[in-house]
């Protein structure tokens, strides 16, 4: 298993692994990458990707935003979820992030609870609440994590 920078050849490989979450996932605005959003996303971002075995097993996609890094989507092959992929792939970019003294933010669903307990265990902190944010009405929290 290794981290590396996607490049367009692993897109129907992460969009795949979207389509499968969507198909599974009860409440979809709490992961709403329709393939024409996260294909947009996947060349306007930066992504880095886990990868074992030949396979694309997870993905985040953040940008640099100058003074900070901002998590889009970060996902896992439905199959393999709880495989701590996700943590390695925020690991990896707390790295980045640290060497360049900046911070990282992201939104989830106030009601994702697996997410938000990942992003704890990952030392990030609610920075603001948006309310009434997604499609079903549900509040957005935006974490933030600082090196400092």
């Amino acid at each position: 298993m290794y981290v590396r920078n996607a490049n367009p050849a692993d897109f129907k490989a992460i969009l795949q692994i979207s389509h499968d979450i969507y198909s599974t996932i009860e409440n979809k605005a709490h992961f709403n990458w329709t393939a024409s959003v996260l294909t947009d996303e996947l060349r306007n971002a930066q992504t880095l990707l886990v990868e074992s075995d030949g396979v694309v097993r997870s993905f985040l996609c953040y940008r640099d935003l100058k003074d900070v890094y901002e998590i889009s989507v970060l996902a896992t092959a439905v199959a393999i979820q709880r495989n701590n992929f996700q943590a390695t792939l925020i690991g990896f970019l707390q790295k980045i992030a640290a060497a360049s003294q900046r911070a990282i933010i992201l939104e989830v669903h106030a009601e994702n609870l697996k997410a938000i307990a990942l992003y704890k265990k990952m030392g990030f902190g609610l920075l603001r609440i948006r309310k009434e944010y997604y499609s079903d009405r549900a509040d957005a929290l935006v974490l933030s994590w600082n090196s400092n």
